[in-house]
């Protein structure tokens, strides 16, 4: 047996740790120290990732951009600790001392936040970190956000850098925990990541052709048309004179006619619109699928729907979750680097976006209602409300334990109490009913029904009217079910 184990072990050795690599490629130029980037625009045109920043100045890109930006920071984020033991705790409490200060001068969190997220728009993100030990800790003294155009990846996809004195081949990286890396959709064949905005570069081009046509064509056809007669037999001479008086008028719109001639204002018509507008809203619908996967946020067309517009909706939650998913993730290895450095057998904080407001208020109605059929937990109570657990000695809050009114069923006597802080809710109703029926008894249609209670009633929300006949059908259904139990 041991035998056996041993061959085997053997065997194992002998096993290389990369069996497909661009070493053995038959397609890969092994002359190549440094890989190009596979971008198809950036490969026709020859140029780097700066020709992305004119698409992000076109007026469209950037209102989507915008929606983008205020999408991701309307999120609430924080770190939360890696363990509760002193260690991670220890970390922890350290971590949030340094995030008291921003990430560089002039560089806020959040600004940091939106440059990890420009890697879906360019690839790769790159954050250069500075190191400083402050006598007790070693922290990153600054953050900075770094062009993706002075990095390539060498044939191992290693990271180097661009230098003025190796601008072709870059130079390896000194040291660990310099450079921060964050890559959207990358590959073995595509180290640089995808750039959404590679998607948008043939839409922008044409779209910013088309303008130009498009001004020609509101020129052309946007104002009224000078029309000028002059009578048979006029000579060259006169006739150059009235095109010249005619075009003055484009710019001043009075002109001397010579004697003789006239006249005529016409308006151009089309059907439908010009090609050149309908060639600039298809590139904008485009732009808008590659930045947010949907387009009836920016421009229904007139062709929306409720259902498609919920399903546009529900794409782009889904885009945006993953792409916070990836700045967490980017966010956490910083936090795992401080944590390796400072405090070795700790656990490492980590990083999460959470809404604040919506999932509180839902979590509090879900546990207000399990709590009646099921045993539910202090602990995850606290967790899923985002509370901090009270500290013995802490100052409490007085529990407010309102008493909901409850149904009263009982033989004999009144069946139920229904009451609000308004009073009873049914008696404002019962007071309306017999007009209501006598006025539905009018009417043979809905509509009719309708206008005639619009007119009897006409401050009473459309509703109160619904919310106060389903209480008064619940009480009749109530009241029945009383009656029944007593006859029983």
């Amino acid at each position: 047996m041991i035998k056996q184990i041993t061959a085997i072990a053997k065997r194992a050795l002998r096993i290389p740790d990369e069996i497909v690599t661009r070493a053995n490629d038959p397609n890969f130029y092994q002359a190549l120290d440094i890989l190009p980037n596979p971008d198809p625009i950036l490969a026709k045109l020859g140029k780097d990732t700066d020709v992305y920043n004119a698409i992000q100045y076109d007026a469209h890109v950037m209102g989507e951009l915008r929606s983008l930006r205020a999408g991701l920071l309307g999120y609430d984020w924080r770190i939360v600790p890696g363990g509760e033991d002193a260690a991670s705790q220890k970390a922890f409490q350290a971590i949030m001392q340094r995030m008291e200060y921003y990430p560089a001068s002039g560089s806020r969190w959040d600004d940091w936040i939106w440059t990890i997220y420009k890697a879906v728009l360019m690839g790769q993100s790159i954050h250069e970190i500075g190191w400083e030990y402050d006598g007790t800790f070693m922290f990153p003294r600054f953050i900075k956000d770094r062009p993706a155009r002075r990095f390539a990846y060498s044939a191992e996809n290693n990271l180097k850098v661009l230098t003025r004195s190796n601008p072709l081949y870059g130079e390896t990286i000194d040291g660990d925990y310099r450079l921060l890396t964050t890559r959207h959709m990358p590959s073995h064949d595509n180290p640089y990541g995808v750039a959404v905005l590679s998607a948008c570069f043939w839409p922008y081009t044409f779209k910013h052709a088309g303008w130009k046509w498009f001004a020609k064509f509101a020129e052309k056809y946007g104002i009224p048309w000078a029309v000028g007669t002059y009578p048979a037999g006029s000579d060259q001479k006169f006739q150059r004179e009235l095109a010249e008086r005619l075009a003055a008028m484009i710019e001043d719109a009075v002109a001397a006619i010579p004697e003789g001639a006239s006249v005529e204002l016409k308006t151009p018509s089309t059907s439908g619109d010009p090609i050149q507008e309908r060639l600039i809203n298809l590139a904008n619908r485009e732009m808008s699928k590659a930045l947010t996967s949907q387009t009836l946020a920016t421009e229904i067309q007139g062709n929306g729907s409720r259902a498609a517009a919920d399903t546009h909706s529900n794409r782009q939650a889904g885009i945006a979750s993953s792409d916070r998913k990836m700045i967490s993730e980017t966010v956490s290895q910083l936090l795992s680097w401080i944590t390796e450095i400072n405090f070795p057998g700790a656990k490492a904080s980590w990083h999460e976006f959470y809404e604040e407001s919506d999932p509180r208020e839902g979590w509090a109605n879900t546990l207000n209602t399990a709590r009646k059929f099921l045993p539910v937990s202090r602990e995850f109570a606290y967790e899923r409300l985002q509370i901090t657990p009270p500290k013995a000695g802490d100052e409490l809050l007085d529990a407010v334990d309102p008493a909901p009114a409850a149904a009263n069923f009982r033989h004999g006597g009144d069946f139920v109490d229904f009451t609000t802080t308004g009073g009873n809710a049914v008696d404002p109703i019962a007071m309306m009913l017999p007009e209501i029926k006598k006025i539905l008894g009018k009417h043979d249609n809905l509509t009719d029904a309708q206008t005639a209670l619009d007119t009897a009633f006409p401050g009473l929300d459309d509703s109160v009217l619904r919310a106060q006949l389903e209480l008064t059908m619940l009480y009749e259904y109530l009241r029945g079910m009383e009656a029944a139990t007593s006859d029983s």
